[in-house]
């Protein structure tokens, strides 16, 4: 969204299939899945939240990354065109926000239930040793945009779901958090 609305013709896609956090979340807010993507190759890509190629799809060597947006130590990928990345924030969903916020763009509601949630999994509900400033000011102004009242209560819920390995094999459960 934030590339859309700079001009860039471009889609969100994911690396692999969703786990129960995420499916929560777009189903409580009503938002569609992003397709997954299966292969990078020959492709414009920008890669969020990693700097892998270890954690990427097939073929990412063969992309044009054009930028990479992470809160992670630079990894593997070192010929992106660009590079958005902080150690300061504690979710590469701050540093999005930030994006917005930076070109005065509005955050839409939408927008906004993504990266609420993107930042209060990445951080544990804003806990002292995983979050930072940036990540508060993101989260308390992000709340109201995306309608959500009562953060602990839509936490928990959220939470429930993020430790839930119900229906899941071992091998599901293993995977469940790759990139």
């Amino acid at each position: 969204e934030f590339l859309r609305s700079l001009g860039y013709d471009c889609e969100a896609r994911v690396a692999g299939p969703l786990n129960k956090e995420t499916t929560f979340a777009l189903d409580t807010f009503g938002i569609k899945a992003p397709e997954v993507l299966t292969s990078a190759d020959g492709l414009n890509v920008v890669l969020v939240d990693h700097s892998e190629y270890a954690q990427s799809v097939d073929g990412m060597k063969n992309a044009k990354i054009l930028r990479v947006v992470d809160n992670h130590v630079l990894g593997t990928v070192t010929n992106a065109v660009s590079y958005d990345t902080t150690r300061s924030a504690g979710s590469t969903c701050t540093i999005v926000y930030n994006n917005f916020k930076e070109k005065n763009i509005a955050i839409n509601k939408q927008t906004a239930q993504l990266l609420l949630v993107g930042i209060l999994s990445d951080t544990g509900r804003l806990k002292v040793t995983k979050s930072g400033e940036k990540d508060s000011v993101a989260v308390y102004d992000l709340l109201s945009i995306a309608g959500v009242n009562d953060l602990d209560a839509f936490y928990l819920r959220m939470h429930e779901f993020a430790d839930s390995y119900e229906g899941l094999t071992d091998a599901q459960i293993l995977v469940s958090d790759i990139k």
